[in-house]
């Protein structure tokens, strides 16, 4: 409940996409504004305890932002467990979990195979094991395991 609550006050902080505003002129980017954030990634990054990491998520299209997170997860092997472990959670509650976390398990499956050619090193075989598991569960809305994970 309490990373529900802080994912809600997370979204609270990202404005909607109308009301947004350019960046000042001495930051500014042509073509590249900040957007909103695919609501499973602020889920993610609570649950890997880095939601200030939001902002900086904000510049990435939400198309490739499955492949950005998992190539954070790759980088960070605590915030991989962490991750793992609130992707399996939805899973036994919601008997499903969401089409964008199976994405980034899937993106972690073809990352760690391609043998560190970003520079990564290989995820444990036990933890592979259990990520390749979760990529082939069913996937649900978002809006279905939050209706689960409150009983309804």
């Amino acid at each position: 409940m309490t990373n529900t609550l802080l994912a809600a006050a997370l979204l609270a902080l990202v404005p909607p996409a109308s009301a947004q505003t350019a960046l000042p002129p001495s930051l500014s980017v042509p073509g590249i504004q900040p957007q909103v954030i695919d609501l499973s990634l602020v889920e993610a990054l609570v649950a890997v305890k880095r939601t200030e990491l939001a902002g900086i998520f904000g510049f990435v299209p939400e198309a490739v932002s499955s492949l950005a997170f998992a190539d954070y997860l790759m980088r960070q092997p605590k915030a991989l467990k962490l991750f793992v472990k609130k992707v399996e959670k939805d899973k036994k509650v919601a008997r499903g979990i969401s089409v964008w976390d199976r994405q980034v398990l899937l993106h972690l499956v073809s990352i760690d195979a391609s043998g560190g050619a970003l520079g990564v090193k290989k995820i444990e075989k036990k933890m592979m094991d259990r990520i390749s598991v979760l990529s082939l569960s069913e996937e649900l809305l978002l809006e279905t395991i939050v209706q689960r994970r409150d009983g309804r």
